[in-house]
């Protein structure tokens, strides 16, 4: 293998990495952002879920322990991306399984963009907030893309070598 491969290889895993580390920043991200909205905010539980006083006196506490259930989900995958990120770029797995936990949160989060936009229409007085919020998740696209590219082209330059090697 010619130097110039090993380098590139080299910045890939470290791309790898680096998005890995992101990505377990971005599920403690995720809950303090809803923790922050649940109480800095005016927004309840109840809001986020969209459900009527009604509904929440009927399944109230199961429509709560439901979405913190959501919740450590969402974070326990960030958790598995990341940490499989990190194993892959030091070359301690050859599994690829987490690029589809990176491929559906990629798609998720830029689903979700347009929502911000709206939630700015509707609310002027958060614009802060979501302006934070949004560029948190656009960042994440980016890692998250990355992250696919980089372990793609790892894929496709070490055929037919050991990547603990590089």
């Amino acid at each position: 293998m010619d130097e110039e491969t090993k380098v590139k290889l080299r910045r890939y895993r470290k791309n790898i990495e680096l998005n890995g580390k992101a990505m377990l920043l971005v599920g403690c991200w995720t809950v303090l952002k809803y923790f922050m909205i649940i109480c800095f905010g005016d927004k309840t539980i109840m809001d986020l879920m969209r459900v009527t006083e009604e509904e929440l006196e009927e399944y109230g506490a199961f429509l709560t322990v439901t979405f913190f259930l959501i919740m450590g989900i969402i974070v326990l995958m960030y958790v598995y991306l990341g940490r499989r990120a990190i194993r892959y770029a030091s070359g301690k797995s050859k599994r690829l399984f987490f690029l589809v936990f990176a491929a559906l949160f990629f798609i998720l989060t830029v689903l979700g963009l347009p929502g911000y936009f709206i939630e700015i229409k509707e609310d002027l007085t958060q614009i802060d907030t979501i302006l934070a919020a949004l560029f948190v998740d656009i960042t994440t696209c980016f890692a998250l893309g990355d992250m696919i590219y980089a372990a793609i082209q790892i894929k496709r330059l070490s055929k037919g070598t050991v990547l603990s090697e590089v």
